[in-house]
């Protein structure tokens, strides 16, 4: 009974992708510990992490509080314009990261 059971083939040698855009790493690549380095550095710039949507989404924040706060000094200032209201808003509301402007 022995001889009728097929023979697998000999598991692979331990190869690391990335699960996000199927890069491959050498041979027995470091998963865990202090010598994962080349897998940290390839999720700094992988395109396909979604690491890269959180950035793109912190750097248009920060454009919007920019935005909010020139607009912020210059009412300080007297600037009352209504238009510079809407523009910045408007410029916030683009980003995506705010649904819905008050009072529309």
């Amino acid at each position: 009974m022995e001889n009728l059971k097929p023979k697998r083939p000999a598991p692979p040698d331990h190869v690391v992708t990335c699960v996000y855009c199927g890069q491959a790493y050498p041979e027995n690549t470091p998963t865990h510990g202090a010598d994962v380095a080349v897998l940290t550095e390839h999720i700094k710039v992988c395109p396909k992490h979604p690491m890269r949507q959180c950035q793109e989404e912190n750097v248009q924040l920060r454009r919007a509080l920019e935005a909010a706060y020139n607009a912020l000094v210059g009412y300080r200032y007297g600037n009352s314009s209504p238009d510079l209201a809407e523009e910045v808003c408007e410029f916030i509301l683009k980003t995506g990261l705010v649904k819905s402007g008050l009072g529309k």
